[in-house]
């Protein structure tokens, strides 16, 4: 495999042929580890029965529809653990919150369900050729959903466990579901035109305590996110950087889960790795890097005790105001 590969949970293309690519280590259970190896290899060939795209559903992170997408996911793991006579009432409760939610943020609607396709779907096809009994499967399931319910941001998360969900449901209420998608499908609306006519839909979502709970936990989330970008702002402003350009071929090693988009300010991670072609710069947690007028520099502080180095003899760093620019030297001949 090429070294410019990067290892990942992913597909890739290996000679040709598409494949699954697993970083290790596995998780030590063996369906855990089989659940991971089918996701991924269903990806491998998934733009075969349908093309996916790329998905914007950014604005779940605003309080109003971080609430009402974990509303419904709440009121659907409940649904698809519940009889049939309770079952009916929670899609309900689940389905007026996407209501809602398309209504408000109606642009993304189609994002919502690309991302629900490409996601859900893998997740339903592993867990249901790992699952023979029902309930492992719903530990599963209520694990993922629990976890969702937990998660600070969901724009990246959501798909994974609302799409499993209303797969399964669909197997319930629509028969042959799964012959009818399209890269266009919205699995949210195949369950609701099954389910449920128009007004029955009528449920107070913002008088359900579900909601509040939530939507109440989101504000106070975003408050706790302005006072970090503010910590993060006051600590690159009072402390010495150093400052590197960054080419087209600069490849960055990170985790998703401390990547902080700062608007109008830079992405800030708190330890990273760097290769460009000056060498290569390893920031180890109690740094900070910050990426700036769109990641062509980068900022990195001056926290010597946690920053590993290793820069070609043909750059040099040159002191500046704001701390050390990195620069190529220029050989006389």
């Amino acid at each position: 495999m090429a070294d410019s590969v990067i290892i990942a949970n992913t597909d890739i293309v290996l000679n040709g042929m598409p494949a699954a690519l697993v970083a290790l280590p596995v998780p030590d259970d063996f369906e855990r580890a089989l659940l991971l190896v089918l996701h991924e290899s269903f990806h491998s060939i998934q733009d075969s029965i349908f093309k996916t795209r790329g998905c914007n559903n950014s604005h779940l992170d605003e309080p109003e529809a971080y609430a009402l997408l974990k509303t419904e996911c709440h009121y659907l793991a409940n649904a698809l653990a519940s009889t049939n006579n309770q079952r009916d009432s929670l899609l309900s409760q689940a389905l007026a919150c996407r209501l809602h939610l398309m209504n408000l943020y109606g642009d993304y609607t189609d994002d919502e369900a690309a991302f629900e396709l490409a996601e859900g779907l893998a997740e339903y096809t592993a867990v249901k050729a790992v699952y023979n009994l029902k309930s492992h499967c719903m530990a599963y399931i209520h694990e993922k959903s629990d976890a969702l319910l937990d998660a600070k941001s969901i724009h990246r998360r959501f798909g994974y466990v609302t799409g499993l969900i209303y797969a399964l449901l669909l197997d319930s209420y629509v028969p042959g579901w799964k012959l009818c998608l399209n890269s266009d499908s919205n699995m949210a609306i195949m369950l609701k035109e099954a389910v449920c006519v128009d007004n029955q839909l009528t449920i107070g979502v913002y008088s359900d305590s579900v909601f509040t709970h939530y939507y109440n936990q989101e504000l106070l989330r975003q408050q706790q996110i302005q006072h970090f970008n503010d910590s993060v702002k006051t600590v690159f402003a009072n402390t010495p950087s150093y400052i590197v350009r960054l080419s087209s071929n600069r490849q960055f090693g990170f985790s998703p889960n401390h990547m902080f988009n700062i608007p109008d300010f830079g992405i800030f991670f708190p330890f990273m790795e760097l290769t460009d072609q000056w060498g290569k710069i390893v920031v180890k947690p109690g740094g900070g890097v910050l990426l700036i007028e769109g990641n062509e520099k980068a900022k990195i502080l001056m926290r010597d005790d946690y920053i590993e180095m290793k820069i070609d003899g043909d750059w040099e760093w040159q002191k500046i105001l704001a701390g050390m620019q990195l620069l190529k030297v220029h050989k006389c001949k």
